[in-house]
């Protein structure tokens, strides 16, 4: 099904100095469908995040050299991981520690030892959000590429297109006061003049749609 076709394609970064942690939250995420990296160091993690950015990243904090602390102050610094999400892994349970965890940019908090359902449960939370979050970035950007290209029509229209169809206008007027008793180059320059009105009267009906679509069309 979907979901599972969405696990699969989801990767994790499991870091922990514990190789029996890792191996336990590797069997739990792997048995759901998520393809687990597993790291034993803080800088190793960086190395690889920055190489291949994760979809969640699940953090220990206290890990000899750089601990998650420094490692995900490390992660939302640089802009290549800076929107990646991090769970934060740990024995310590203490409300400082968890409030430390966010403010340097952690999103939850697993408490060890662990607990399958409450793993999967806020991993699949998480990764919801993540998903939410790059449509939405998407969708985003497909609305501003969309202002650029009204700006680059409303900006063709009042200089790329009036302009010379002024010209004709004009010219078809000169011609017409000309052409008597000329008939048939009469007609063809008031045809001509009609045709260019035409447009111009199409050009100031999409200022008036440009000017809806923006809300100010009085």
């Amino acid at each position: 099904n979907s979901e599972s076709h969405l696990s699969c394609m989801t990767s994790i970064l499991i870091v922990d100095d514990t190789p029996e942690n890792l191996t336990v939250l590797r069997d739990i995420l792997t048995r759901d469908g998520y393809r687990v990296r597993p790291v034993l160091q803080g800088e190793l993690a960086l190395k690889i995040a920055y190489m291949e950015p994760p979809d969640l990243i699940l953090l220990d904090i206290l890990m000899p050299g750089m601990d998650g602390y420094e490692t995900c102050t490390k992660l939302k610094a640089d802009p290549r991981t800076a929107d990646c999400p991090v769970l934060f892994i740990s024995a310590l349970d203490a409300t400082a520690n968890k409030v430390r965890g966010f403010q340097v940019g952690g999103l939850d908090y697993i408490t060890k030892p662990f607990r399958e359902e409450e793993v999967l449960a806020r991993v699949r939370t998480h990764i919801a959000l993540r998903i939410a979050q790059r449509q939405l970035q998407a969708q985003n950007a497909e609305l501003i590429a969309a202002a650029a290209l009204r700006e680059d029509v409303d900006r063709m229209l009042r200089h790329d297109l009036r302009g010379p169809l002024s010209n004709i206008i004009a010219f078809s007027e000169l011609i017409a006061s000309a052409a008597l008793p000329n008939q048939t180059l009469l007609r063809n320059a008031q045809v001509i003049n009609g045709a260019a009105y035409s447009m111009l009267s199409m050009i100031h009906s999409s200022f008036d749609l440009i000017k809806m679509e923006r809300g100010t069309y009085v």
